[in-house]
């Protein structure tokens, strides 16, 4: 229930500052290359959200069971993509889709690595 929270009213606004989205799913002109969408979301992480992810890793916090990271950030971001952006996956356009999954495989790498 905490991460739905953290999710809905902390990590949301600041994805959809980024990958602009509606409930129709048409996104903002925002283009196809995700890599400097994810630097964006990666600084916005840094300046809003790392007090409580620092807190959820802590040894003896409790709150390691709520993956915050992965329940509340990641979701947000591959709901933002799917709806806001839902081309830049399309295995149609080759050079496109591999400059992307390798942005995004380069995205979950930083956030994983990153010591909170």
């Amino acid at each position: 229930m905490q991460f739905i929270i953290f999710r809905s009213t902390i990590v949301s606004p600041l994805v959809q500052k980024v990958i602009p989205y509606t409930s129709s799913g048409v996104g903002g002109p925002t283009g196809n290359d995700l890599e400097e969408d994810y630097k964006q979301i990666k600084h916005l992480i840094a300046e809003e959200c790392t007090f409580l992810l620092e807190i959820s890793y802590a040894e003896n916090s409790g709150l390691h069971v709520f993956s915050f990271l992965a329940k509340s950030i990641l979701k947000e971001v591959l709901c933002a993509i799917q709806q806001g952006k839902p081309e830049v996956f399309s295995p149609g356009r080759s050079t496109e889709f591999l400059k992307n999954y390798k942005s995004s495989i380069a995205f979950l790498a930083d956030l994983e690595g990153t010591t909170w």
